[in-house]
């Protein structure tokens, strides 16, 4: 079994009982790696799997996690095919610092997007502004509903309620019946 199908397992065989436990590892461990690629954001995460755990302290399997997480936010995201990665990989991991924090976001990760590293590589003004363009991009614009008098969006030329209106309303009345 690859280390991306053992990472999806533990991920997905997670209960009740153990997922506190998982969480709080994987957490930390994903705190520790982005805390350092935050300080050293001109360098260039590199080393294997195996390497990385060991300079994190962390198991492979949560290296493996993190590469799940970033993938996404990569410069180039396809570099990194995550089926095929292995405890002896080499991995050189390059993110997109505004793309990362904006994924950060999407995740709801506050415990990443919050660390203080972020000072050193985005100003606050250019977070507030990710962040307000990320909760912009979240606001849902319902369509506009015909009014009674408008012209019905079927192209018929006739009025809404003179057309489908009349229509919706009579299928609405038969699956009450």
């Amino acid at each position: 079994m690859s280390l991306y199908q053992d990472w999806t397992k533990l991920l997905n065989g997670q209960t009740e009982s153990t997922f506190r436990t998982f969480w709080e590892e994987y957490s930390n461990a994903e705190m520790s790696v982005y805390a350092w690629i935050l300080s050293h954001q001109n360098e260039k995460l590199e080393g294997t799997v195996a390497e990385l755990a060991k300079k994190f302290n962390i198991r492979e399997i949560m290296v493996m996690g993190f590469l799940d997480g970033v993938k996404s936010s990569l410069k180039d995201p396809d570099v990194l095919n995550l089926e095929a990665v292995t405890p002896d990989t080499a991995l050189s991991i390059d993110p997109d610092f505004e793309l990362l924090f904006r994924n950060m976001l999407g995740a709801d990760a506050r415990h990443l997007y919050s660390l203080p590293e972020w000072d050193q590589v985005l100003s606050a003004g250019k977070r507030e502004e990710i962040r307000k363009d990320f909760n912009r991009s979240r606001i849902y614009h319902a369509p506009k509903k015909p009014g009674r008098n408008d012209p019905c969006p079927c192209g018929s030329g006739k009025k809404y309620k003179n057309c489908c209106m009349k229509k919706d309303q009579e299928a609405q009345r038969l699956s009450q019946a």
